[in-house]
């Protein structure tokens, strides 16, 4: 099961997913005649998904 957060303005697109206790996110490109295409993704795996929701757990209150 996998949880995906789309996030989307005029011509890009990002896309947020998480499963199996790792996460991805992808970026893509909308060009002028509506084709999309995969421009980038990096991946995360349990550790690093841990470490970057404390690092937003800590952050948070000072925003």
């Amino acid at each position: 099961m996998a949880a995906i957060l789309k996030i989307k303005d005029l011509n890009n697109s990002i896309e947020f997913s998480l499963e199996h206790d790792c996460m991805s996110v992808r970026t893509f490109n909308e060009d002028e005649d509506g084709l999309i295409s995969p421009n980038s993704e990096i991946q995360f795996d349990k550790s690093e998904v841990n470490e970057l929701i404390e690092f937003l757990q800590k952050s948070l209150p000072k925003l």
